[in-house]
């Protein structure tokens, strides 16, 4: 019988790559060159919407409930800095009874800053002026199946219109605006660059505190993590562009969120690694 001879050689200890695989703490990265890359963020947390999201899919939060699930979130990061902001509804009695009580613990130490989140109509930024926080989330829907069929007339140019006058109304306030680029992985790139560009401009005569933020949100699921993926799936392609388009990759000016319909948010969240510092999963 023939016997072959592969060119495997025998080692006197397994290679077990401790470097990447270090006893009692998570896997690490190892990058080939030994450096790492100059385009990823220095770091990366999570933004919390148990008390937005967290409504709109199941019974709305009682005051109490709200404040439970706030001070849990709390003892549940502590001080490692893995979550870092909560965004509260505004539109109940209830939701701003919610968010007061979270402020006053946030004064008080907390970890999470307590934000709001509002539709981008100059209507509700009026809501949120004088309220205590420091920035506002604001729903900018950004594919054509939004914009041509909420607003009337429907159409690109007509939303963004409306968007910027909030955002202005935002800005005036004093606040920072988050805007929310819904549905964005089935946004045209006609909208979306121009839009992020104007709010740049509109923002750029106030403080750098106000400097706009921008949420790049996979609605429904439907983002991949693929860079040579066609505009508007691949999530790094779009996340590049917006770095091209002023957005830093070492700010947290850029984010990330996933929707869990197609079940990607593993791999969909994977494609962010080309720049933002946050990502915020349901």
């Amino acid at each position: 019988m023939t016997q072959h001879s592969p060119a495997v050689r025998d080692v006197p200890t397994p290679d077990l790559f401790p470097a990447a695989f270090p006893d009692g703490v998570f896997p690490q990265v190892i990058w080939e060159d030994g450096e790492r890359p100059a385009s990823l963020p220095t770091q990366a947390w999570t933004t919390e919407t148990t008390h937005r999201d967290g409504q709109q899919g199941g019974l709305p939060l009682t005051t109490a409930d709200g404040l439970r699930i706030y001070d849990l979130m709390g003892r549940f990061t502590g001080s490692s800095g893995a979550l870092r902001q909560a965004e509260f509804f505004v539109y109940r009695p209830a939701d701003r009874a919610m968010l007061e009580g979270a402020l006053d613990r946030w004064r008080g130490g907390h970890p999470v800053e307590p934000t709001t989140w509002i539709r981008a109509a100059r209507r509700d930024a009026e809501l949120v002026a004088g309220l205590g926080v420091r920035e506002t989330g604001m729903l900018a829907s950004a594919s054509d199946y939004h914009t041509f069929h909420k607003f009337t007339p429907g159409g690109c140019a007509q939303a963004a219109r409306t968007y910027l006058d909030a955002v202005q109304a935002v800005l005036d306030a004093g606040l920072r605006p988050r805007l929310h680029l819904e549905d964005a992985t089935r946004a045209p790139r006609e909208f979306i660059l121009p839009f992020v560009e104007a709010v740049q401009t509109l923002a750029a005569p106030y403080p750098d505190s106000q400097a706009p933020k921008f949420r790049v949100c996979d609605t429904m699921g439907v983002g991949l993590p693929l860079e040579g993926a066609a505009w508007p799936r691949s999530v790094p392609r779009m996340i590049h562009e917006l770095r091209a388009a002023g957005l830093s990759a070492h700010t947290d000016s850029v984010c990330f969120a996933n929707n869990p319909e197609l079940h990607r948010i593993v791999g969909s969240t994977s494609g962010t690694r080309f720049s933002p510092s946050r990502i915020r999963s349901d």
